[in-house]
């Protein structure tokens, strides 16, 4: 059973076999990294700031608020691992 992917801009269908779905729509997801306030998230981590000071969130755009957490995430796991060593 194909993955339907329905485009709201054009309202065009895509039809993915199930092991190419996962690659296609990782293709086609903007990168956190290249978000703004992924630079705001690793930066509020290094600030000593918690993970739920988030001001994107709840309310905030979503791409904004994931971009945000994924930078504050991404600060954390470079801490541990500089811990361990």
């Amino acid at each position: 059973m194909p993955l339907r992917i329905l485009r709201e801009s054009d309202n065009t269908e895509m039809r993915l076999h199930m092991n190419c779905a996962k690659q296609v729509i990782v293709e086609m997801a903007p990168k956190t990294q290249d978000h703004p306030t992924y630079a705001e998230g690793w930066q509020a981590f290094e600030d000593g700031s918690r993970r739920g000071a988030n001001p994107y969130a709840p309310k905030g755009p979503e791409a904004s608020r994931k971009a945000w957490l994924a930078g504050w995430d991404a600060a954390w796991e470079k801490s541990k691992a500089r811990d361990k060593s």
